[in-house]
């Protein structure tokens, strides 16, 4: 060998053991860390519907309550179902634009006679010119 050169510089085998071992360890932390990060965004997400499953559940306990009570029982009964009390008379009141008598109802226009179309025109003018 050539005594100018520098002397190659090599990596000794527990270097390299050292290395693989520091990158196996580096590894090994990152999976479980990014599992981590994961499940602490799902329990933040899973703890937002709970709040608004529990305030939900608040609301429908509001509504059975209130329907619990004789007088929502009765304003139900004779808004959706139609239901009267005895002696009274129940009145159905149909939407729509009531006909007064002063309104004038015009006549139907008289039909006119179908004159063809601008398409037809242009063919008949064709067939013409061609002398069919």
């Amino acid at each position: 060998m050539d005594a100018n050169l520098p002397p190659r510089s090599r990596i000794s085998p527990r270097a390299l053991v050292l290395a693989v071992l520091a990158f196996g360890v580096l590894f090994s932390a990152v999976l479980p860390l990014q599992r981590y990060a994961d499940v602490k965004r799902e329990v933040a997400a899973l703890n937002e519907q709970l709040g608004a499953l529990e305030a939900r559940e608040r609301a429908l306990a509001v509504e059975q309550e209130r329907l619990q009570t004789d007088a929502e029982i009765e304003r139900l009964a004779r808004e959706e179902l139609g239901y009267v009390r005895p002696g009274e008379v129940p009145f159905l009141i149909v939407p729509g634009k009531p006909a007064l008598k002063s309104e004038r109802v015009l006549p139907e226009p008289p039909a006119r006679a179908a004159s063809p179309g601008l398409l037809r025109q242009w063919w008949n003018a064709l067939q013409v010119i061609i002398g069919s």
